[in-house]
């Protein structure tokens, strides 16, 4: 039998056996063993949430909570993103950044959300440079070795046909281009076999306002339906690559670097349908 005195009197709280791991009422168990509390000396209090004041503006912030409770603060908006381990203390401080997340929809005003869930749907592709395109009825997905197509993102074909390094991907929505270290390939959604386009390897491929424009190192050219290639520009600095092209607009662009400056190049339209370059639109670097 196991008692204690609680004020005055001795008043028996439990009686009977306990194994090793069975905790005792009132008691507290440290490394195994169990110690009785007395609660002549206990107490417990709370610190109330809210000032016992009046709060004269209608303006909802920190002023409404007692100061000898803990530190309140709230968030509504975390668009400043990652990054920042303090929010209150120091000059540069961001309301709106906080530390780190993971799986977590952030840009949302006024709440938190988990993004979707991601599994592995090809592991055969890797390396340094991964290219995907969606044609209209598949996903292509490239290293420098392979390229395989999926119409349901689980099943997935391997390209077959091709020769040389791979190197760029591209499509005008319907067919794919493969340019290669040897050639530049065409695949079309009626089979998963590619056919040569032109002999002749390209480091980059971009369909822009209907144009199918290739690049191999400095020179960039368009390229015909029937694999007739025609050249735009060769840049003076025989280490150019061209990297980028779009359309704004009407307007083409297309630009580079070499070494430690990128440059972007507009172009026209010549009235037989030829594009011709202009001045450089903007140098970088």
């Amino acid at each position: 039998m196991l008692s204690v005195l609680i004020g005055k009197n001795p008043f028996v709280f439990y009686e009977g056996n306990t194994s090793a791991n069975d905790a005792v009422p009132f008691s507290i168990r440290l490394d195994g063993q169990t110690f009785a509390v007395d609660l002549r000396n206990y107490a417990r209090t709370s610190v109330a949430t809210l000032r016992d004041a009046v709060v004269s503006t209608g303006q909802v912030d920190d002023s409404l909570f007692n100061t000898d409770g803990a530190w309140w603060r709230y968030r509504r908006n975390w668009h400043g993103g990652a990054g920042q381990s303090i929010m209150d203390l120091g000059d540069n401080r961001d309301t709106r950044r906080f530390h780190t997340s993971l799986g977590v929809d952030v840009w949302t005003e006024g709440e938190l959300r988990l993004l979707p869930s991601t599994s592995s749907v090809n592991s055969t592709v890797n390396g340094a440079s991964i290219y995907i395109v969606r044609t209209e009825q598949h996903i292509y997905i490239m290293d420098a070795t392979n390229c395989y197509r999926s119409t349901d993102m689980s099943t997935w074909t391997q390209i077959t046909g091709l020769a040389g390094t791979l190197q760029a991907l591209a499509t005008d929505g319907v067919d794919a281009y493969i340019g290669t270290s040897t050639k530049l390939f065409k695949v079309t959604p009626a089979s998963a076999a590619a056919s040569q386009l032109h002999d002749g390897g390209f480091d980059g491929i971009w369909f822009v306002g209907n144009y199918l424009l290739v690049s191999n190192d400095e020179t960039l050219y368009t390229m015909s339906a029937n694999g007739s290639e025609t050249k735009i520009i060769d840049h003076f600095q025989t280490s150019f690559n061209w990297t980028t092209a779009f359309a704004v607009g009407s307007k083409i662009y297309a630009g580079g670097y070499a070494g430690v400056k990128s440059e972007l190049y507009g172009f026209s339209i010549a009235s037989n349908g030829t594009l011709v370059v202009g001045a450089e639109a903007a140098p970088f670097g």
